[in-house]
């Protein structure tokens, strides 16, 4: 008998530059792309590979498809503030609108920052403790529920790299004490995010450069530049240390003392200085 071998159909396998997107970019974040570069507006229905494929036709009509830049970038407002742009960012990251005009009450609970940064790596922050959850609790268990997801958020910054100069502590932004602080981490992550966490390919803000990664920052250069001349004044100096450590010949020559140079007995005067300053010691 024959077996028939059945027909196996082969999916395509999308190319990387498309498959990125569908992998990292929320459905929010193509619908806010789109209205942005002027795109028609796609059914409220729409699923996110429909979504991804709207948004590759319209970057292909602009010949931007592998253009890194123009992919992976939001297109923010002409005039927006730090706290717009940070905004329309979370919201991209986390797959939701964000209310505009009070970020600070948005992120003091820690959840959107918890969620925010769990969509840059995946799983960085295990447990994040829901609004859902802490609606029963008491107030001092809500608050350090709060609490605790800032910290954890603060905690994964510091994991990822974020510069010390970028990060916050917990009452700068629960207690509002300092939120300039707190800004100023979220645009700190955003920059951070550009080239410098290995596998997250955007949605992205801030300012960059107009194509291809960036190349080392001047602190890693002197930074280099440094180990390359503590490695060269390293070296001379074991060469240095190893030749005065040889041992060396040398002359050696006895010479009789001189007479000028031959103890001489104590005189009596000398007895009594010494007794005079015997005595002014005691005193």
């Amino acid at each position: 008998a024959v077996v028939e071998e059945e027909a196996v159909e082969m999916v395509p396998l999308e190319e990387p530059d498309k498959q990125e997107l569908i992998d990292y970019w929320t459905p929010y974040a193509l619908r806010f792309q789109l209205e942005m570069m002027g795109a028609a507006a796609p059914q409220e229905d729409a699923t996110q590979r429909e979504l991804v494929e709207l948004y590759w036709e319209a970057l292909s009509r602009e010949g931007k498809e592998h253009d890194e830049v123009a992919r992976r970038w939001l297109l923010l407002p002409k005039e927006q503030t730090p706290e717009t742009a940070a905004t329309i960012w979370f919201s991209c990251l986390i797959g939701r609108s964000l209310p505009e005009g009070d970020l600070q009450a948005c992120l003091c609970s820690g959840e959107v920052l918890c969620d925010a940064i769990n969509a840059i790596k995946p799983g960085i922050v295990p447990k994040v403790a829901r609004e859902e959850q802490m609606v029963s609790m008491s107030s001092n268990r809500r608050n350090a529920k709060m609490r605790e997801n800032i910290g954890q958020y603060v905690d994964a910054c510091a994991e990822l790299g974020v510069p010390q100069r970028d990060l916050f502590i917990t009452a700068d932004l629960f207690e509002n004490k300092n939120w300039k602080v707190v800004l100023k981490n979220c645009h700190g992550l955003a920059r951070h995010c550009h080239y410098d966490i290995e596998g997250f390919p955007g949605p992205h803000i801030g300012i960059r450069k107009k194509s291809g990664r960036q190349g080392p920052s001047l602190l890693q250069t002197m930074s280099s530049s440094a180990d390359s001349v503590l490695g060269t004044i390293s070296s001379r100096f074991h060469s240095a240390s190893t030749e005065s450590l040889s041992p060396k010949p040398r002359a050696i020559s006895r010479i009789d003392p001189s007479p000028s140079t031959k103890p001489r007995a104590a005189s009596r005067s000398d007895e009594f200085q010494h007794s005079d300053q015997m005595v002014t010691t005691s005193l």
